[in-house]
C-alpha cells in the first residue's frame, strides 16, 4: 500500500513547481507515520509537514476544519499549498475512525491518482467538537502542551527535516505563535 502511494505522490509531483522537494518531505513524513503506526494523529502530522515545508522555502498553510467522506463528517486538519491539499494522515484514521480512503497529495486521492474523493472545509450542523475548537483556536505552542512528554511536534519535527536534509530552527520559538487556519466553520 505505501510504496503505491509514494509512487502516486511521485508522479503527481513531476507537475508541481518544486515538487521533488515537496514530495521529498511528504514522503518522510510518510513513511514515518507507517513505520511508527502513528495513526489518528492529524493535528501532529499538518503541524510537522507545515513546518518543513516553511523550512524548505515553501508558503505552506496548516488548517483545521470538517472533512466529508462517504463514511460522515469528521474533524481534521491538514496542510494546504498553493491551493492544493496535502493530508498524510487521513490515510491513518486512529481506533475510533472509520478508513475513509488514502492519503492525499496535491488534492489527489493516492489509491487512483484521480481527485480526492474527500470534501476538505465542509461544515456539519453540529460544528467542530471540543477537542476540534481547542485546535482551531490554540497556537502551535498551546497545542504542544497536550500532547505526550517525548512525542510533541517540537520532538518529532526536527526528525522529519533532517531525513530531509533541512537544518530545523528552533522550532518552538519560530513557530509557536502559529495558529491554524480554520476553513467552513
Amino acid at each position: 500500500m505505501i510504496q503505491s502511494w509514494l509512487h502516486q505522490a511521485e508522479q503527481a509531483a513531476k507537475t508541481l513547481p518544486n515538487g521533488k522537494r515537496v514530495y521529498q518531505a511528504y514522503a518522510v513524513l510518510l513513511n514515518f507515520v507507517w513505520e511508527n503506526d502513528w495513526t489518528g494523529a492529524c493535528h501532529d502530522t499538518s503541524a510537522a509537514l507545515y513546518m518543513v515545508l516553511a523550512e524548505m522555502g515553501f508558503t505552506p498553510q496548516i488548517v483545521v476544519g470538517e472533512v466529508k467522506a462517504a463514511a460522515g463528517i469528521f474533524d481534521h486538519s491538514w496542510v494546504e499549498l498553493d491551493g492544493k491539499i496535502f493530508d498524510v494522515a487521513v490515510g491513518f484514521p486512529g481506533e475510533d475512525g472509520q478508513h475513509v480512503g488514502p492519503s492525499v497529495f496535491a488534492s489527489l486521492n493516492l489509491d487512483t491518482g484521480g481527485p480526492t474523493e474527500l470534501h476538505y472545509g465542509v461544515r456539519s450542523p453540529s460544528g467542530l467538537d471540543d477537542i476540534g475548537r481547542f485546535v482551531s483556536t490554540a497556537n502551535l505552542e498551546q497545542y504542544s502542551t497536550a500532547q505526550p512528554v517525548g512525542s510533541t511536534i517540537w520532538d518529532i519535527t526536527p526528525h522529519v527535516g533532517a531525513a530531509c536534509g533541512v537544518n530545523m530552527p528552533d522550532l518552538r520559538s519560530k513557530y509557536g505563535k502559529v495558529t491554524r487556519v480554520v476553513r467552513g466553520q
